[in-house]
């Protein structure tokens, strides 16, 4: 009898012990497959965030190059809002490190600063991106910002972090 209880006991051990070790290798391979994902979404929101601050200026660039400067508020609102740019910013701020996402946001306020430029005073703006003092002004920190904001997220490494959650004080 206490032959049959040991093989029992034997048995019910080593279960115990196969569907330990196969829930830690399905718990292991989840977290695996989810960081994945995570990574490919980060990624794919970052283009799209560098995306749309690019095609801003662009945008901003084309109407200034095509007719005079000053520009009109409405005309330059219109270029400035063309790309969805905050949306794309918000995005990112919900699954960006905090420090990309304040990167982004101040790229971001760089754009409005050319934008603001743009409505208040005559400036040169060259189809190469160069232009008057005045231009290059606004336009260089703008360049120097969306460098350090690539930087940001080519150095990090994929690492999950808390998402942001205080908005207050960016888009000013």
């Amino acid at each position: 009898m206490a032959l049959e209880w040991l093989a029992v006991a034997g048995t019910l051990g080593g279960a115990l012990v196969g569907a330990g070790s196969t829930m830690m290798v399905e718990t292991l391979r989840a977290r695996r497959e989810r960081r994945s994902r995570l990574e490919d979404t980060r990624r794919q929101v970052y283009v799209k965030t560098l995306t749309a601050l690019t095609q801003t200026d662009t945008a901003m660039q084309a109407l200034a190059i095509e007719g005079p400067t000053p520009l009109g508020r409405a005309d330059a609102t219109a270029a400035f809002r063309s790309h969805n740019l905050v949306a794309a910013v918000y995005e990112l701020e919900l699954i960006a490190p905090k420090a990309v996402s304040d990167d982004a946001w101040q790229v971001y306020r760089r754009l409005r600063d050319m934008r603001e430029l743009l409505i208040a005073q005559p400036v040169v703006v060259d189809r190469a991106g160069s232009g008057s003092s005045e231009w290059q002004a606004v336009h260089d920190p703008f360049l120097a910002a969306l460098d350090r904001l690539r930087a940001a997220m080519r150095d990090e490494p994929g690492a999950l972090s808390q998402p942001r959650s205080d908005n207050a004080a960016r888009n000013g």
